[in-house]
């Protein structure tokens, strides 16, 4: 069996609280076998070595592997709750890559129409990939409004039932940007209405300006303001071709038509949480937030566990983002920080809405991290772990919880996620000089990734 040991490291275990500031990680096949809290001296290491491989974390963090319980394009199968045709699988294993070197040793796959016959074919990555399931009515409904040209006969067949017997972990995504007016709608579907009409290219903070100036935060065409949305079409140099009430008719036709349908599959997906005793995922944004809320009044303390996805959404006002996380949290439900425009590519690429990140990460009221897609310039979640700590938003042991043990508790995977005895050798490995740096990442005892030659 293979035996191994991490000695010297900084080890935080996982449970929210707890950090060595030197420690040894044992490992005995596939599994953690304990962590000793203290420095070995060069003679124990030594004799160490005569029976185990033995790596050196002198200068590094150990954490449990992180659990991205929110990623898109991960599995070979329909994109989005819009139901988008599916990646080439070489892009599917290219982001699996990517996630990887971001630390993330197990995920969720929350595209939600995606099937374990598609899973397998990128089961041989070191990544654990999980599904979630949204095999819904309202849902499908929902995805035909807007796209649905991934969708196979055996995605509509499929049952949230018959996925969580086969293995999926949550219901969800429920609702999107896609299908709710959200970040899907600004760099996929907008842009993609507003080339069909006049054959140029807009990039998602001009659609996202546009959204908000014909249909205002929460998708109503009565806050449609003609004034603000001539403003907006001359800055972005389309006052030749379109004018505001044109504008106004392309975007509402884009945005609005899944939104009562998407909103729909939150009440069925409840139900069927509440049976089934698992977690759903809710796509969080003003649109949303008055029935999720709802939601969370009924079932947040049930046997249902409530996810609130990405509670910094840019649709909000800052402190209606906070505001309402702290509602939901009130209710039992479990609240989403995005890792959005954390790095300066995602900003360049995406927009700058940090003040949601920071705003919701100082006031407390977020219990778990994750990516989400963000356009496919996702942020990897130490840069999350590290803004946090250097900010003094939380302790090290807190902030890494929320990627690790807190996601493992509430998808109910038991057998990962904190660094105990008996649990998967899952790890990620940063430089502790530079949290966002990841030097390795160990998935079942194994070393399956190195930002470059090294001890280990």
């Amino acid at each position: 069996m293979h035996l191994a040991a991490i000695v010297n490291a900084a080890v935080v275990t996982g449970d929210g609280a707890t950090l060595h500031e030197k420690a040894t990680v044992y490992i005995r096949g596939d599994r953690i076998e304990g962590v000793e809290p203290r420095r070995l001296d060069p003679a124990e290491t030594a004799e160490l070595a005569r029976h185990r491989h033995v790596m050196d974390g002198d200068g590094l963090v150990v954490w449990p592997g992180l659990i991205n319980h929110h990623t898109h394009g991960t599995v070979p199968g329909p994109l989005f709750p819009s139901g988008e045709p599916a990646l080439p699988e070489e892009q599917v294993r290219r982001n699996l890559d990517r996630h990887l070197e971001q630390g993330v040793t197990t995920l969720v796959n929350v595209d939600g129409f995606a099937l374990p016959t598609e899973a397998v074919r990128v089961a041989d990555h070191p990544v654990r990939v999980l599904l979630a399931t949204a095999h819904l009515p309202a849902a499908l409904r929902a995805a035909d409004a807007v796209s649905g040209k991934g969708l196979g006969a055996e995605h509509r067949a499929a049952t949230v039932e018959e996925m969580l017997e086969a293995g999926a972990v949550a219901i969800g995504e429920i609702g999107a940007g896609h299908t709710l007016g959200g970040g899907g709608q600004d760099y996929l579907y907008i842009p993609r209405a507003i080339r069909a009409a006049t054959g140029r290219d807009i990039r998602p903070e001009q659609a996202r300006a546009l959204k908000l100036a014909t249909l205002g935060r929460r998708l109503d065409p009565s806050a449609f303001d003609r004034e603000e949305t001539a403003r907006v079409l001359r800055h972005v140099g389309l006052d030749d071709v379109l004018d505001p009430e044109r504008v106004r008719d392309l975007v509402a036709s884009s945005v609005l038509p899944p939104v009562e349908t998407a909103l729909a599959a939150f009440d069925e997906a409840a139900e069927l949480a509440d049976r089934f005793g698992v977690a759903a995922i809710y796509h969080n944004s003003a649109p949303s937030a008055d029935r999720l809320l709802a939601i969370a009044r009924r079932h947040g303390r049930g046997p249902a566990r409530i996810i609130a996805a990405h509670s910094n959404h840019d649709t909000f006002t800052v402190a209606d983002s906070v505001e309402t996380a702290h509602a939901l949290r009130e209710l039992g439900a479990w609240v989403d920080l995005a890792t959005f425009s954390l790095s300066p590519e995602s900003r360049e690429k995406m927009g700058d809405f940090r003040e949601y990140f920071d705003a919701l990460a100082a006031s407390g009221h977020a219990n778990l991290i994750s990516t989400d897609y963000n356009g496919g310039f996702w942020d990897g979640i130490p840069l999350a772990i590290a803004r946090m700590v250097e900010s003094g938003w939380a302790t090290l042991p807190r902030a890494v919880a929320m990627a690790t043990a807190n996601v493992a508790d509430v998808l109910g995977l038991m057998d990962r996620g904190r660094l105990r005895p008996g649990l998967l050798a899952d790890l990620t490995l940063v430089h502790a000089g530079d949290l966002t740096r990841v030097a390795a990442v160990v998935i079942g005892g194994k070393v399956v990734f190195q930002s470059a030659p090294s001890r280990l």
